[in-house]
């Protein structure tokens, strides 16, 4: 059964007034029982391994994390490495990348990423040296593709002058 508020403040008051000390109301063990009950004892390591379980999954998402940067730092030099390879194959061969997708496998760490690299070429209107290339590759990290993309202006202006 469930009183009101101002009905259990009145049977409180009168349980105080009947055993005449407040102290002894609140304390329902005496001096000789020491130590802690069973529930108290649960509800301590129930709440404590809800602690655990939180700094254990906060871990394991820092961990996935680290993997997922780490992982990306690796491919954005390789993208950036692409880029400047397909920049130097303009000005040393005179020729543009034939194949625009391909597969390639990146060594992070101890394990490789297989990777799927697009190249987009395109002439810049007005320019007839210039190109806009857009390399982009993508992975696959736990059943989610991931992309990373980059994009420039490549030229060979190494034979303006001569006729």
């Amino acid at each position: 059964m469930i009183f009101p508020l101002k009905a259990r403040t009145q049977i409180l008051a009168r349980m105080i007034l009947r055993t005449g000390n407040k102290k002894k109301f609140w304390s329902s063990r005496s001096l000789s029982q020491k130590g802690f009950t069973f529930l108290e004892v649960m509800m301590a390591l129930m709440i404590f391994s809800l602690g655990v379980v939180v700094i254990f999954k906060s871990f394991l998402i820092s961990l996935d994390r680290m993997e997922y940067l780490t992982d990306r730092v690796y491919i954005s030099t390789a993208l950036d490495n692409r880029l400047e390879k397909i920049a130097q194959m303009l000005k040393v061969y005179k020729a543009l990348p034939a194949q625009t997708q391909q597969f390639d496998k990146i060594d992070v760490g101890s394990r490789q990423i297989t990777v799927e690299q697009t190249i987009d070429i395109k002439t810049v209107e007005d320019f007839v040296d210039v190109f806009s290339l857009d390399v982009t590759l993508k992975w696959n990290k736990k059943s989610k593709t991931m992309q990373l993309s980059r994009s420039a202006y490549i030229t060979d202006f190494g034979e303006v002058g001569k006729k």
